[in-house]
Order: C-alpha cells, then sequence, then structure tokens
C-alpha cells in the first residue's frame, strides 16, 4: 500500500437506492401504474357531470316554458272577454315575439314547449288564418272557466 491509496467501494441495496426517488418520480411512477383507474375516473365524472346540466337546462326551459304558456292564457283570456272590441284570436308567431326576450328567441325548443302545452290543452284553439294576405297560425280562448281557478303557485 505505499504507492496509492485504495479506496473502499460500497453497495448501495436497491431498495434502500429506491426509497431515496425524488417526489416528482414518485408521482410519475404512481400515475402510470394507475393510469387506467385515473383515466376512467375522469370520463365518469365529465360524463355525471354533463348529465347534471343537461338535467338542469331542461329543467330549467320547462319552468320558462309552463310560465309562458301560463301568459299565453292569460292574453287569451282577456281578448276572449273583447272588452276593448279587439279580436278574440292571437297570431301565434305574433305572441311569441311579444312574450319572448330576445336572448330567449334563439332557442327554438323554448317555443316548441310552449306550442306542446298549447296544443294539449282543450280550451284554446289553434287554426290556420289570413291574416294581412299571409297565413298564419292563431291561437283563440275557448273555454268556458277562468285561469284563476286552480293556479300554478297552489299546486306546488
Amino acid at each position: 500500500m505505499a504507492g496509492g491509496f485504495r479506496l473502499r467501494e460500497f453497495e448501495c441495496p436497491m431498495g434502500l437506492a429506491a426509497s431515496y426517488q425524488s417526489i416528482g418520480c414518485r408521482i410519475r411512477k404512481g400515475i402510470k401504474a394507475n393510469l387506467n383507474g385515473i383515466l376512467l375516473t375522469i370520463f365518469i365524472v365529465v360524463v355525471v357531470a354533463a348529465c347534471i346540466l343537461r338535467n338542469l337546462e331542461d329543467r330549467k326551459l320547462v319552468n320558462r316554458a309552463e310560465d309562458l304558456y301560463f301568459q299565453v292564457c292569460e292574453v287569451l283570456e282577456e281578448r276572449a272577454d273583447g272588452a276593448s272590441g279587439e279580436t278574440k284570436w292571437v297570431v301565434a308567431s305574433g305572441l311569441r315575439d311579444h312574450l319572448l326576450l330576445p336572448s330567449e328567441r334563439k332557442i327554438t325548443r323554448l317555443w316548441k314547449e310552449v306550442e306542446g302545452l298549447v296544443q294539449e290543452d282543450s280550451r284554446i284553439d289553434q287554426y290556420p288564418k289570413l291574416v294581412n294576405g299571409n297565413s298564419h297560425v292563431v291561437w283563440e280562448w275557448q273555454g268556458e272557466g277562468s285561469l284563476q281557478t286552480p293556479t300554478r303557485d297552489t299546486e306546488r
């Protein structure tokens, strides 16, 4: 040993070396090991969130359509009383433009829902009529009773 120094080599066990990995390395390994489960969980969360949002949107649309339907009935009932000498019928498209907000006019499903509610109501007649030379669908109140009997608020 006179001429040089011999260094002693130490061997590190693999288990001990693995335990000294950085946090970032451990996170990457954990993600790689559980990638399928993570992707499946993300997919399920996105689908459930989309279904919930769609359901809330549909419920909001139906509630607004019911409000518009009651407004339509009120207008038609007022016209049927005929106190001011107006016609008893109303052009449906004109009533739509009068009742819907400008932002709501783009939502075609909303007025389709209102039309469906009107078609189901036996108190309202719906028929084509020539108005100013153009054919329009008109609605006319035929009901004997008043809208004031059980209102929507008392049903809830």
